[in-house]
């Protein structure tokens, strides 16, 4: 019986990329850059190969943050400072909030039945201020964000590191929900608890194998009520 969950944040219980999206907008437009179609493709493109050069071990987390708007900038041919444009999205990004469908029902309809918390990625002050606007706070004991805990997912460390703050906890009782394959689930499996999968766009595994998948939010109280 399951009686410890760990959700992820982004994608999982907030929309990321419209967050993304949005913040991305109004970024460009502060630094008099038209946010078209194809000079947002050019950042996602960007942002994508920065991901995936960090998960190869070929730049660090530090790197794949604050490379992006550089590569951008020089794509684009302007001259502005990457790093003031990185605090400026930063700040866009961590202002309001848009549900996952289903997330604040489903937490509603699990908290007080289970013991919930937030493992997150990402920069604590904005996380903590998207997860305020939300005002999701009230159903979690505890909120893990990866840069106070000093690890990201799917780095065993970090969640080792949540595993000391949570009292009595039982492995063999304790599941982690999130969308990406790797942060969640690999480092789920990694950490010897069970895994599911939030997969809306119902896109194959591969190697990496959950214990169970959903592919609405919906369907997740009556998963772990059965688990």
């Amino acid at each position: 019986m399951i009686d410890t969950i760990l959700f992820d944040l982004d994608d999982t219980l907030l929309d990321f990329q419209k967050a993304v999206e949005k913040s991305l907008s109004k970024t460009l437009i502060h630094y008099n850059i038209e946010p078209t179609e194809s000079v947002i493709a050019m950042y996602k493109e960007i942002s994508t190969k920065l991901y995936k050069d960090y998960e190869k071990g070929l730049i660090s987390a530090s790197d794949r943050r604050n490379m992006r708007y550089k590569l951008l900038f020089d794509k684009l041919n302007v001259n502005h400072s990457p790093s003031e444009a990185i605090n400026y999205y930063n700040k866009q990004l961590a202002i309001g909030h848009y549900f996952v469908d289903s997330a604040e029902k489903v937490l509603k309809n699990l908290t007080g039945k289970y013991r919930l918390y937030i493992a997150s990625n990402g920069y604590t002050n904005v996380q903590m201020s998207r997860i305020k606007s939300a005002d999701i706070a009230q159903y979690f004991e505890n909120i893990f964000i990866s840069e106070a805990i000093g690890y990201e997912k799917p780095d065993i460390n970090f969640f080792e590191k949540c595993f000391e703050k949570i009292d009595n906890l039982n492995k063999n009782k304790t599941v982690i929900i999130g969308d990406n394959l790797k942060a969640d689930i690999k480092g789920g499996i990694q950490s010897g608890i069970k895994t599911i999968w939030y997969n809306p766009k119902k896109l194959s595994y591969g190697d990496i194998i959950p214990d169970y998948q959903i592919h609405s939010l919906s369907e997740l109280p009556k998963l772990v009520s059965s688990m």
